[in-house]
């Protein structure tokens, strides 16, 4: 069996499936251990939106289960017109002004109170 550590899970919930892999770091680079998807019932994604959360992640742990997936190491990613993605360049400095500066940086960018 693999070492947890060497292992990393990839979920993509698109329009309409859920994708998921497993990959396990290997000396040479990664190798493929589990691969699988499931379709999502029609309206579950809705612009970008998920209408029934309970039900995607229903979805999500019935492809873990089915290819016997355990570690909780999750890799994501998110798109949609709501996702603001800014580049910033930073000075080494510590954790609490790295939390300073980043919720200023991103005042200027959010519509809403973070």
């Amino acid at each position: 069996m693999a070492k947890k550590e060497t292992l990393i899970t990839g979920v993509d919930i698109g329009s309409h499936a859920v994708k998921v892999c497993q990959l396990q770091k290997t000396g040479k680079g990664y190798s493929l251990l589990a691969l699988g998807s499931a379709a999502l019932p029609p309206g579950s994604v809705e612009d970008g939106v998920l209408q029934d959360p309970e039900e995607v992640g229903q979805i999500v742990a019935a492809l873990f289960k089915n290819l016997k997936i355990k570690n909780n190491r999750v890799g994501i990613s998110i798109s949609g017109y709501s996702v603001i993605v800014k580049k910033i360049n930073l000075e080494v400095m510590s954790e609490e002004e790295l939390h300073e500066y980043i919720t200023s940086e991103a005042e200027q960018y959010i519509p809403f109170d973070i």
